[in-house]
């Protein structure tokens, strides 16, 4: 027979275990495209090095038209994007970059980021995302 106490701390167990384990679904991405990519050129205004993802601003002049267009891309979490390069200090504002990523569903200035192309410098820095799409550098 068990007793009481082993009954108790058998239940504490598991609900730690629980709690502890990483959500699966903390966040979708359901509000962006689930194919197609988007090629957007532009400078760096903003960039967010912070958990529980980095994201960032880019001024985007589309077409012939002379009036920018702010675009707000998200990618992963800082400790994700170390592992493919990145650093807090990869992008700064003014930078020249072209964006690959997957667009909005509601056609908003927003996008998943695949890969980033630093314009000047020719350096190109990839995503956990882009990795598993085998996406080539561009």
């Amino acid at each position: 027979m068990s007793s009481p106490h082993r009954s108790v701390r058998g239940v504490a167990m598991a609900i730690a275990v629980l709690a502890s384990a990483p959500s699966v679904a903390h966040h979708s991405y359901a509000l962006f495209e689930g194919a197609g990519t988007r090629s957007l050129d532009g400078v760096v205004e903003s960039f967010s090095w912070v958990n529980p993802h980095v994201s960032f601003k880019i001024l985007v002049t589309p077409g012939a038209q002379s009036k920018l267009e702010g675009w707000n891309i998200e990618s992963h979490s800082p400790s994700i994007l170390r592992r493919y390069g990145w650093a807090s200090g990869s992008l700064t504002p003014g930078m020249r970059v072209r964006i690959l990523c997957i667009p909005a569903r509601d056609g908003s200035h927003a996008c998943r980021l695949l890969t980033a192309l630093l314009l000047d410098s020719g350096r190109t820095l990839s995503t956990k995302l882009a990795n598993a799409a085998k996406l080539p550098p561009r």
